[in-house]
């Protein structure tokens, strides 16, 4: 996904690109995510669009696009179609029902930039200056980090475990204590974004691609290296 709403598919050695109008007129895309077999793009002045089956892409937000000053989402994520939540600018938190969009009372202020929906049931929400929520419909609380004030932008659960990322690495919370993963020094500074497939997490930033099967012994992948 381009930050300009050019969509590229990969299907084996094919390539197509589809293309999102909106962010021409109301500024870049943040996130895209597959929720329940559906792929939604979510970012600038309150923009959500859902790809339709022909491969375009509709605006399902219409109602709260945000003309005026700075607004937006940072992340999308969902536990089914008719429960969406994105995240964004002056600690925004909105549900969609499928139908409609509520804007939840958010417990903070600052930028979010992550919200991952866990199997377990809960939303987890990042952001800036290290603030992690739980929570699900209009029910949101912090998870206590003491000190810690790092910007987070990556938020994923794998096997159990809740782990986080800032740009200067991946961490675990454990009983509400922060715990580094050591990903060696090509996993310092550069860290950013968590994902999970084919059962290993996934740990992506500028210039830093490593991966985990048991969430504490890390392999760093050389972009040069095809061999996974």
């Amino acid at each position: 996904m381009g930050l300009d709403g050019d969509i590229h598919v990969f299907q084996g050695s094919n390539r197509s690109t589809e293309r999102i109008a909106g962010p021409g007129d109301f500024g870049p895309l943040r996130d895209m995510r597959l929720i329940a077999g559906t792929h939604y793009a979510a970012g600038m002045q309150r923009q959500v669009y859902r790809r339709n089956d022909d491969g375009s892409w509709q605006s399902i937000a219409d109602a709260i696009l945000n003309r005026e000053g700075i607004k937006g989402f940072n992340a999308i994520d969902g536990f089914a179609a008719n429960e969406l939540y994105t995240v964004g600018m002056d600690g925004e938190i909105w549900i969609f029902d499928g139908q409609h969009w509520q804007a939840l009372e958010s417990p903070t202020s600052v930028a979010l930039q992550g919200v991952h929906c866990s199997e377990d049931g809960t939303a987890y929400v990042v952001g800036q200056a290290g603030v992690v929520l739980f929570g699900r419909g209009d029910q949101w609380d912090f998870i206590d980090l003491s000190d810690f004030s790092e910007d987070l932008w990556g938020v994923q659960t794998f096997d159990g475990t809740l782990f986080v990322a800032s740009s200067r690495g991946v961490y675990r919370i454990i009983d509400g204590e922060l715990k580094k993963a050591d990903i060696g020094s090509a996993g310092t500074g550069s860290a950013s974004y968590l994902t999970k497939g084919d059962g290993v997490l996934w740990s992506i930033g500028n210039r830093h691609l490593a991966y985990t099967a048991d969430g504490e012994h890390w392999t760093v992948v050389d972009y040069d290296d095809a061999s996974y």
